[in-house]
């Protein structure tokens, strides 16, 4: 799909260790939900799926024209702690 993917001599983690390695994750999306932070994405649950039981801190990156008022989510879906824009930072609760 024309994705970057990690260098081949990256350092992979194993997911039982992502918790204690990994600090903050940046996500980006199609759109976010300017209230509570939820995204979405392509539709399949990967990112979502992942972050379901880590600690670590998510931050959405985006464009202020992908920010919008509602966005449909579900019981499993995992919202951005913080989103960041060209015009302004959105922080939101734990």
């Amino acid at each position: 799909m024309g994705l970057y993917e990690p260098r081949s001599d990256a350092r992979e983690i194993a997911p039982e260790q992502v918790n204690a390695t990994v600090d903050v994750a940046l996500l980006l999306g199609i759109a976010f939900e300017r209230h509570r932070g939820y995204r979405i994405g392509h539709g399949k649950g990967y990112f979502d799926r992942f972050l379901a039981d880590k600690s670590f801190t998510t931050i959405g990156l985006a464009l202020e024209s992908q920010v919008v008022e509602h966005l449909p989510h579900e019981a499993h879906d995992v919202p951005m702690r913080i989103l960041v824009t060209e015009d302004r930072i959105y922080h939101y609760e734990d």
